[in-house]
């Protein structure tokens, strides 16, 4: 259901206003994490969940616009390597602080 959600709303603004609201939805989700910076909270309310679904519902959209099939493959290992990247880093900082 989301899917059929997303390709409707997709197709009907098209790629340049679903980047440029993809900008608008990314800005809200760092005045979120700003707040929640702020108020040193643990907790994850409606209005931060708001802005990653919000977020969430744009990058669905565009990876349907740019109609690309193997996209969630080649984010999911970039992803990967990124996540072996941050890994290397933390063994040497840990390794700084012997």
């Amino acid at each position: 259901m989301l899917k059929m959600y997303a390709k409707f709303i997709a197709d009907f603004f098209g790629k340049k206003k679903q980047l440029n609201k993809l900008k608008e939805e990314l800005n809200e989700l760092i005045v979120e994490c700003d707040r929640m910076l702020d108020t040193n909270t643990d907790k994850l309310d409606y209005s931060f969940l708001e802005e990653v679904a919000d977020v969430s519902n744009m990058i669905e959209q565009l990876k349907y616009l740019y109609n690309d099939r193997e996209i969630d493959d080649r984010v999911l290992q970039i992803r990967k390597e990124k996540n072996e990247r941050t890994l290397e880093r933390i063994e040497e900082l840990e390794g700084d602080s012997y």
